[in-house]
């Protein structure tokens, strides 16, 4: 059977891996833009494209690479989860929340869960080299959520929860063995399930998120996240639309060509 994850996300990941998990900021700092754009008319036109040969820089690879699931026409983590997720999160026994949490996550379509499990295989790896590229897993989160999940900002219920959608994909990092390979719970817990944001960080939070909506083509932004971390916004940039089409309930589906 074939594996239901994209070539290029696939490609990315094995790149980082093999020499980028001791870069600092990996994911954080964005890639040069005109490098970007590059390295994906290269490989639309070949799909055997060697990242190493071409020389492109850990960030420019680790941008695109992100960038690919803000193309999606639906996120990774399907709309029709994500309130479920977010009453899941709300619950208070520890044990009990992680145990729902996981009960909704194989729900997923086939294809969402095999890849959101590889990409979330892949932030634990960075996680745990924290120490040289000072990517943690709430570091990786609050640059991978809006991507990830990206729910409705039209509406003040989704601006006043983006602690709590930054806070899960956290818990999916964090809580990787847990969720996709059946181990015991880690040690080490995201935010209280309760942890609200104040107005100010609802501002900052959208001043990160709204260059993903709008679908401008501009430089990149700078912004202060609620952590108190500067945050740096890539560039939204069209990619890959051949790798993926969407099904008749409309599941992200994801397909390699």
């Amino acid at each position: 059977m074939p594996t239901p994850i994209p070539v290029f996300i696939e490609k990315c990941i094995r790149f980082i891996e093999t020499t980028g998990l001791s870069t600092e900021g990996l994911y954080r700092v964005s890639g040069n833009k005109a490098e970007m754009e590059s390295m994906q008319r290269q490989f639309d036109q070949d799909h055997n494209l060697d990242l190493v040969e071409k020389d492109f820089t850990m960030n420019t690879v680790a941008g695109a690479m992100k960038a690919f699931f803000s193309e999606l026409p639906e996120p990774l983590v399907p709309y029709n989860m994500q309130g479920d997720l977010v009453e899941a999160f709300k619950i208070n026994d520890r044990e009990q929340r992680f145990q729902t949490m996981k009960d909704i996550l194989r729900c997923f379509p086939k294809e969402n869960y095999e890849v959101f499990k590889y990409v979330n295989s892949h932030l634990n790896k960075v996680n745990q080299n924290n120490k040289l590229n000072l990517m943690t897993s709430e570091n990786l989160s609050i640059c991978f959520w809006p991507t990830l999940m990206r729910p409705d900002f039209t509406t003040m219920d989704a601006l006043t929860a983006t602690r709590t959608y930054q806070t899960i994909i956290e818990s999916f990092i964090h809580q990787c063995a847990y969720f996709f390979y059946n181990q015991p719970l880690a040690d080490g817990l995201p935010g209280s399930p309760t942890s609200t944001c104040s107005r100010e960080q609802v501002l900052n939070t959208c001043l990160f998120i709204l260059p993903l909506y709008r679908g401008l083509r501009q430089e990149t932004c700078v912004t202060t996240h609620p952590t108190g971390c500067s945050v740096l916004c890539d560039t939204h940039i069209p990619i890959y639309q051949p790798l993926i089409r969407m099904n008749t309930h409309a599941h992200t589906k994801i397909c390699f060509s």
